[in-house]
C-alpha cells in the first residue's frame, strides 16, 4: 500500500504538476475542491436523516471500506499475476480475471 503515499516518485518523474492547469481555471472545479469535505458530510447527514444509523453504517461505512478493499485487491493482484503486453517500465500487469470479478462485484453494489 506504499504506492498510495509515495508522491516522491511522481515529483521525480514529472518535475512539475502541469497536467491540470486548464482545470484550475474553471470555476466548477475550484468550487468542488473547496467544498469537497462539505459534500461528504452532507451526504452522510442525508443518509442518516432518511435511513437512520443502520443506513449510515451500511451506505457510508461498509461501502467505503468495500471500495477501498477492492481497489487494494486489484492493485495487489495485478502486481503479482497477469501479463504485461507493453513495456511500461514498472511491475504492473493486466489481469482479466481480476477485471471480470471486480466488474461483477460493482454491478451488484
Amino acid at each position: 500500500m506504499g504506492w498510495l503515499f509515495d508522491s516522491g516518485y511522481i515529483l521525480e518523474k514529472y518535475q512539475e504538476r502541469k497536467n491540470v492547469d486548464d482545470l484550475k481555471k474553471q470555476a466548477f472545479y475550484r468550487f468542488i475542491k473547496w467544498t469537497y469535505t462539505l459534500h461528504l458530510f452532507a451526504f452522510a447527514y442525508l443518509v442518516y436523516v432518511f435511513g437512520g444509523f443502520t443506513y449510515l453504517v451500511w451506505v457510508v461505512g461498509v461501502s467505503t471500506t468495500w471500495g477501498y478493499q477492492t481497489t487494494f485487491l486489484v492493485n495487489s493482484a495485478c502486481h503479482i499475476w497477469g501479463s504485461q503486453p507493453w513495456n511500461t517500465g514498472d511491475l504492473s500487469n493486466n489481469n482479466w480475471q481480476v477485471l471480470k470479478k471486480n466488474n461483477n462485484i460493482q454491478l451488484y453494489i
